[in-house]
């Protein structure tokens, strides 16, 4: 055999890391990390895989676990922070002074066409009103010679 590999279980207390204990099966220092952390002693936990080299007397290592009592705390923040931002997406977006002065100048505009159009419609209606009396009085006139 060239390889061996250990898993090291780690916590961390008062600023330190210190190796609670070693396994020689990932599923165990999994579940003994998982153990460890939801009592809640520890400030965090980690699992580190080690592969020592016979041939080359070589070690690698690689945290494969790492969880801290801040995780779900940041977990929760993080959602939080997305929902806020989900809701200032969401809602209507407050318009500046010069959009406020651009658009209460295109009421005006709009209010002055309609009254401008309601004045062409009375002067169109008395126009009409005078011929049709005109045209009535001519007729009197007209039968009454």
């Amino acid at each position: 055999m060239t390889t061996m590999v250990s898993f090291e279980l780690h916590t961390y207390l008062g600023g330190n890391w210190k190796i609670d204990s070693i396994f020689d099966d990932r599923s165990l220092a999994m579940s003994e990390a998982k153990r460890i952390e939801e009592r809640g002693r520890t400030a965090a936990v980690r699992v580190v895989e080690e592969v020592y080299d016979e041939v080359t007397q070589e070690v690698q290592s690689r945290t494969i676990y790492r969880s801290t009592k801040m995780d779900s705390d940041n977990s929760q923040a993080l959602e939080r922070q997305a929902e806020n931002r989900r809701e200032v997406m969401a809602a209507p977006k407050k318009s500046t002074g010069r959009e406020r002065i651009a658009q209460k100048k295109i009421r005006k505009q709009q209010a002055k066409t309609q009254g401008q159009y309601v004045m062409l419609i009375m002067k169109l209606g008395i126009i009409v009103l005078v011929g049709i009396s005109l045209l009535v009085v001519l007729r009197m006139f007209a039968e009454g010679v």
